[in-house]
């Protein structure tokens, strides 16, 4: 090395990243990963080839680059159409479009910085931020990530007149969400601006963007920086003001802001490829749906490690042990064609180094699955735990099962049906204790095999006795019925608007079982009693309950059972037409029509709130898709029949393996539970598109028409009398049991 002061600082420097794994590269691989996990491209945007030939001839008709700063020759018509779009895309009324996103933050710390406003940062905000804050000339404090009582105690005790709060709406690294609408309550409060990076939101969240999605986007106090690289597949950054200050705000940046006003203008080319995302996001807002999906997958696969972060868009991490070890893993999975993000020191704002797991709207669902199955694997070793020892399927949290996640896995075991027997609606998730066995048996409680639960011709003679009452013709012959109960309903919560509702207790909760009853001919009891019947069965067969919750449960279930057993005396009694009548009459025992009244009864209506549930929550977390919902039938099907491929509420199904056997070359003995996951594998390829659907496909059941029928119709009706209703921007809790889940509550302000 020579003896040059410099180069002796460079050296010095080297060692010392090398020392602390800190080294970075940047090299291109020696071939594209077959599985990217690790990119911001979250649309899948980025090789679209409708944004590649956007971008091919803006650059014949403006040239490679845009030759200039944008306040001399470098704007171009271009860059006004994309700021045009992209103030449609956020519901903000002015744009301003930067060479980068990072650009764009310089711009607006340092143009809105002076000795008189103090610039309040949340620890975690972006190193660009940061940047821009010690360009300007501002004061700066910063308050504990997410930490709002601390940030209120800086604005009340500043001293300057004016102050800037910056946050980012997620962030790159844990991938937690900010909470803005009370952030910008506080702002309100103290007289300060509040600046929102959305690099990770914008195109990423139901509403498109979070400002918009949390009511602000007409709020003036709020500007809006986001960056075009990440979900539109571009490049360029943008700063957006709201309401009637919009016009204001991009006049001064322009003035102002040195990064705007001594850079070269974006390339056309790149405007023109952002400006063909917006639209295609305008047009296709089910992009951002398949992101949502893919990243409830990523989600999940990652929670088997107790401290994984799970983020609220696309990006989710997990933490290494070293930054050594996150650098090795890194390089092991991208040896295999997976790319995972590495992030480390002093990127992490917390100082932990993560294996950081992007989705994306672009990936397939088979090898997301593969994918995810080897990065959860590489890193259960890492960290000491047994690596998953079968490829295509794992132990689950329930130890006694086997969980089957591969769609074709799922397949093959629910087409060998004399491997594989159906036990779903036989035993319960976990052991029962003594205690609540004898309270179910003092009520005289069984569930002998019946139709879904049964094989051979018990199940035959069953199914033919029970398909006339659910023909496609008598579903028809009903949606009137169901539509004038939903509308109903609907307008009852539309006479008192201006609060908060929820429309699953308001709309979907109690509707499906007068339908049911009216398809089956047979009575219900009170319909609270019903809806904590039916809640209290399912909890008990497919939730883990604690021994003392069991024997409560088990009180609810024999309560309920002796009184479907009385209703079904009476009916057999009378030998009507109604369903029980009707089965008895094929031999059925009457044990065997009270499982399975038992069980219709349950998954006849309240799986159906269920399904109800989630459809209306969806619809509502975007509103052009309420709008669609509303306003056309057919609309508000495609919503039902996407939660019902993707996220139904069935999202598991059990078998027990008859005799020892093998799956995917692993051994199986008889007697071990298999549980198949039937939600989130859509193939439109498939037999009616639902993919592997409870109910649907392999799974048919007599009831999913009526399901769909009827979310379908609820939804319709319920955003037709409610058109401005809004999601409240509050993610509700789930139920979630074995094999069923729903929102609690579906928060909606009317």
């Amino acid at each position: 090395m020579t003896d040059s002061p410099l180069l002796q600082w460079l050296d010095q420097r080297s060692r010392v990243r090398t020392a602390k794994d800190r080294e970075r590269r940047a090299a291109a691989p020696s071939r594209p990963p077959r599985i990217d996990l690790a990119s911001n491209d979250y649309l899948g945007l980025a090789r679209d080839q409708r944004l590649a030939e956007a971008a091919a001839h803006a650059a014949r008709a403006f040239g490679a680059g845009a030759s200039a700063s944008r306040v001399v020759t470098g704007t171009h018509p271009v860059h006004e159409d994309v700021e045009a779009a992209l103030c449609r895309l956020t519901g903000r009324s002015s744009a301003l479009v930067f060479s980068s996103g990072y650009t764009a933050n310089l711009a607006v710390m340092s143009a809105l910085s002076g000795p008189g406003t103090l610039q309040v940062l949340d620890e975690h905000a972006h190193a660009s931020l940061r940047d821009g804050a010690r360009v300007g000339r501002s004061p700066q404090a910063v308050f504990a990530h997410q930490d709002l009582a601390e940030l209120e105690r800086l604005l009340a005790d500043r001293s300057q007149p004016r102050a800037m709060v910056v946050v980012e709406s997620i962030y790159s690294v844990l991938g937690d969400r900010a909470p803005l609408a009370d952030l910008h309550r506080i702002c309100r409060a103290h007289g300060a601006l509040l600046v929102v990076d959305e690099a990770h939101s914008l195109g990423v969240v139901p509403g498109r963007c979070a400002v918009a999605e949390d009511d602000l986007a007409e709020a003036e106090d709020v500007i809006v920086t986001a960056t075009l690289s990440k979900a539109l597949g571009a490049q360029g950054g943008v700063i957006l003001g709201g309401g009637a200050a919009g016009e204001l705000v991009r006049r001064h940046f322009v003035s102002e802001a040195r990064s705007f006003i001594f850079d070269t203008g974006l390339a056309p080319a790149a405007a023109a490829a952002a400006l063909e995302a917006c639209r295609i996001i305008e047009n296709d807002p089910d992009v951002i749906a398949r992101l949502h999906r893919n990243s409830a997958r990523v989600r999940a696969a990652l929670t088997r490690f107790d401290d994984a972060e799970p983020g609220a868009g696309a990006v989710h991490s997990v933490p290494a042990p070293s930054a050594a070890v996150a650098v090795e893993l890194t390089e092991r999975l991208a040896a295999e064609d997976i790319a995972v993000g590495c992030f480390r020191p002093p990127s992490t704002p917390d100082g932990r180094s993560r294996l950081r797991v992007t989705a994306s709207a672009g990936h397939r669902p088979a090898e997301l699955f593969a994918a995810l199955d080897r990065v959860v694997a590489v890193l259960a070793e890492a960290r000491g735990e047994a690596p998953t020892a079968e490829p295509r399927w794992r132990r689950d949290a329930l130890p006694d099962y086997v969980h089957v996640t591969e769609p074709d896995l799922v397949r093959e075991v629910l087409t060998r049906t004399d491997e594989f027997e159906p036990t779903n609606a036989l035993t319960a998730a976990v052991a029962l204790t003594p205690d609540a066995l004898r309270t179910l048996a003092r009520s005289g409680f069984a569930l002998p095999p019946v139709l879904a639960s049964a094989t051979g011709e018990l199940h035959r003679t069953t199914r033919r006795a029970v398909t006339g009452f659910f023909s496609p013709a008598r579903v028809e012959a009903v949606v009137p019925l169901i539509r004038q109960l939903a509308r109903a309903a609907a307008e009852q919560v539309a006479a008192r608007p201006g609060r908060e509702v929820d429309l699953g207790a308001a709309v979907a909760d109690h509707l499906p079982a007068r339908v049911m009853a009216e398809m089956m001919g047979t009575p219900l009891p009170d319909r609270d009693d019903l809806h904590r019947w039916s809640r209290d069965s399912l909890e008990l067969f497919w939730g883990t309950p604690s021994p003392d919750r069991q024997l409560h449960l088990a009180g609810s279930a024999a309560a309920f059972h002796t009184w479907l057993r009385g209703v079904l005396r009476a009916s057999i009694a009378a030998d009507g037409d109604d369903l029980w009548a009707t089965v008895a009459r094929t031999g059925v025992s009457e044990r065997q029509v009270c499982s399975l009244a038992y069980f219709l009864m349950i998954a006849g209506q309240e799986t159906t709130s269920m399904l109800t549930r989630t459809v209306l929550l969806r619809a509502l977390q975007d509103r052009p898709t309420w709008a669609g919902a509303g306003a056309d039938v057919a609309a508000a099907r495609e919503v039902t029949r996407q939660v019902l491929a993707e996220e139904s509420s069935v999202p598991t199904w059990r078998r027990r393996v008859g005799a020892d056997t093998t799956l995917d070359g692993c051994p199986l003995s008889a007697g071990t539970e298999v549980l198949l996951e039937v939600s989130g594998h859509h193939r439109p390829g498939d037999r009616d598109g639902f993919g592997l659907a409870f109910g649907h496909g392999l799974h048919r059941c007599l009831g999913a028409a009526l399901a769909e029928t009827e979310a379908t119709h609820i939804l319709h009706e319920t955003a037709r009398a409610l058109p401005g209703a809004r999601w409240s921007g509050a993610e509700p809790a789930w139920w979630r049991l074995l094999s069923f889940r729903t929102p609690l509550t579906v928060p909606a302000l009317i």
